[in-house]
């Protein structure tokens, strides 16, 4: 099915009476569905923001010329004014991963691809944090600030990190290696013993299972104790190998805060690598190595 936004509309039965808004938001679509769950009854002003951005009806726009890789539902209050996007991810099987209101749902189809997909990496207290920039001094910008330091990921991030002014933000990027350097990077990466004669004699398979980075690579932590943790943590009581590596980071797309759900792939564009904090040992970093250019260092 292909619409523009003027055309043929599909109305749904929400029946969500919706109300003024605190704030403009933007939030993982299921972390939204479960907290407007929750809201059943209840009349909180945070719940009526919620019940205002889920609207009483929606059209679906199958393309959007400026986000090739998604499909967005447009939400209306009973108005016929547009109160949120829902932005639908045709990479993971047409699965809603955001809901943003206008003002978010502006600034994130002006960004590159590169840093669409990383939206799909932060947790909500960096939302929080990036909403209240487009309010700097305003009343709104300060709830946003509250939303967000009294978050429990901001909280456990906070203790469990040593944070900078940059993760603080929850900043991402995308760089290329440093010219001159070959783009040389060492890492560990820890398998099972019998694995490794296989690793030695074929080099290293790409993965195929979901993962927080994705897959289609080779995980690599840059240090040997979050490879450890890691492995044991999807294999415990197993005591693994663990490999010293080499790998190319080429362009690499990375953000200071630990990624959210398992996913198959990202909506990059020509990136090589991938890292993230490990959320078992948020002192490290993974990398998701996408180019088949890790080998055996020792």
């Amino acid at each position: 099915m292909t619409a523009q936004l003027s055309g043929e509309k599909a109305q749904v039965g929400m029946n969500i009476a919706g109300t003024a808004d605190q704030f403009n938001r933007q939030m993982h679509y299921d972390d939204f569905i479960e907290k407007l769950t929750a809201c059943h009854n209840q009349n909180s002003s945070g719940c009526q923001q919620l019940q205002h951005m889920a609207g009483v009806r929606n059209e679906f726009i199958e393309e959007v010329p400026e986000l090739p890789e998604s499909s967005v539902v447009v939400n209306y209050n009973e108005d016929n004014e547009v109160v949120s996007y829902t932005v639908i991810n045709k990479s993971q099987g047409n699965r809603p991963v955001l809901i943003l209101e206008p003002k978010e749902f502006e600034a994130y189809k002006t960004g590159s691809l590169s840093t669409r997909g990383l939206y799909l990496l932060s947790p909500q207290w960096s939302f929080d944090i990036g909403s209240a920039a487009l309010y700097a001094g305003k009343d709104k910008g300060l709830g946003y600030i509250a939303d967000a330091v009294t978050s429990p990921e901001y909280i456990f991030t906070a203790i469990t990190s040593t944070m900078g002014t940059s993760a603080y933000l929850g900043r991402s990027s995308v760089v290329a290696a440093p010219k001159g350097s070959g783009g040389a990077n060492t890492g560990y990466h820890a398998t099972l013993p019998e694995v490794v004669p296989l690793i030695r004699q074929n080099g290293f398979k790409q993965g195929t299972a979901p993962g927080r980075l994705g897959s289609g690579g080779t995980y690599v932590n840059n240090t040997r104790q979050g490879a450890i943790v890691e492995f044991q943590h999807h294999n415990p009581g197993v005591t693994p190998s663990v490999l010293r590596v080499e790998y190319n980071a080429g362009i690499n797309a990375s953000t200071n805060v630990a990624p959210r759900n398992y996913v198959d792939r990202f909506p990059f564009s020509n990136i090589n690598s991938i890292s993230a904090p490990s959320v078992r040992l948020p002192s490290t970093i993974n990398t998701n190595v996408l180019n088949n250019s890790v080998r055996i260092a020792d």
